[in-house]
């Protein structure tokens, strides 16, 4: 219709634009990059979340981690540190030996949602890296089968079709991502939990209105998009079907982890999304001026895409907004 000449394949190249491993390299690499942005935005979120909850930031001291020297460990706890730094809501509660044990007054650590975020992110920065090197490796080699030497002049068979890097990363960062749901579920729950938040009161309420349900709806949607991202975490690379005539009888199944993968992103994207809006919400109720410099900009990035929340409102398209913004790595 366009007056464009139909292209001709030249030999192998039908195949190597619609053979499964390229199909599953290029829905991991889109699912990937999104999935790199959203973890530092969650990195975002969990330092705010210590001013927030007014935590303690002994857990985040490079000491703590020189001693557990796991790279991703040290390098979330640095993450966490700097986007803490100049807050006037977060302490540092190191005390010397003697003072440990006549700290009676003041509760000496926080719960695990807040002071174990380098260990339980740590794995995931790691599995994101080892990650991003097979995927890379993927895309620039040769996946065909069979391949032709020219300066051997040889035909060689053999399995570089076999997606089994695509689906092993799919497959891990799914699990991360899990961990990833899990964790920001239980944040959440504390964020909202006026015996847990530290003042912050009945679900983040703002104002004296008896029937004003503040977040918990908010909540209610986090944790059930966190129920949708655990439903899906058996591993797609489990679940190899024999066709052919038994020709392919071990195959990969890597567009199904890239797709399982891709899925279960949109979904934890969506509970980080919720999660800001709470947090920008938290951060009213403590006062903007008591804000780390970086946490104050986070702040001001989501009020200006969506109110305080002083009377019940559909909040569904706010969440799509935060949610546009955060792809665009608006947050990291």
């Amino acid at each position: 219709e366009l007056g464009i000449a139909p292209y001709h394949f030249k030999p192998k190249e039908a195949l190597a634009i619609m053979n499964g491993t390229t199909v599953m390299s290029a829905i991991a690499l889109a699912a990937f990059v999104k999935f790199e942005r959203t973890l530092d935005s969650f990195i975002s979120f969990c330092a705010g979340f210590f001013e927030a909850m007014l935590a303690d930031t002994t857990s985040l001291m490079d000491f703590v981690h020189e001693v557990k020297p796991h790279p991703g460990q040290i390098e979330c706890a640095k993450k966490l540190l700097s986007r803490v730094q100049g807050s006037k809501l977060t302490r540092d509660a190191q005390l010397r030996y003697e003072e440990f044990f006549d700290y009676k007054h003041q509760n000496i650590q926080d719960r695990y949602s807040v002071r174990c975020i380098p260990q339980v992110l740590g794995p995931v920065f790691e599995n994101m890296e080892i990650s991003k090197r097979w995927l890379e490796t993927e895309i620039n080699s040769a996946s065909d089968n069979p391949l032709v030497c020219v300066r051997e002049d040889r035909v060689y068979t053999g399995c570089n079709f076999y997606g089994g890097y695509i689906a092993h990363a799919c497959d891990t960062l799914k699990i991360s991502m899990a961990n990833m749901a899990d964790l920001l579920d239980k944040q959440f729950a504390a964020l909202v939990d006026e015996k847990l938040n530290n003042g912050l009161g009945e679900n983040l309420k703002i104002g004296n209105e008896p029937y004003f349900h503040g977040f918990k709806a908010m909540q209610i949607t986090l944790s059930s998009l966190s129920a949708d991202v655990l439903t899906r975490m058996l591993p797609g690379s489990l679940f190899s079907r024999s066709t052919e005539s038994l020709n392919q009888d071990k195959v990969s199944m890597g567009t199904t982890s890239a797709i399982s993968f891709r899925d279960t992103l949109v979904d934890f994207e969506k509970m980080l999304s919720v999660a800001m809006l709470g947090l920008a919400q938290a951060f009213d109720i403590r006062g903007d001026e008591n804000l780390s410099p970086f946490s104050k900009e986070l702040h001001a990035k989501i009020r200006a895409l969506s109110a305080p929340l002083i009377e019940d409102r559909r909040l569904d398209n706010d969440i799509m907004l935060v949610l546009a913004q955060m792809r665009k790595g608006r947050f990291v």
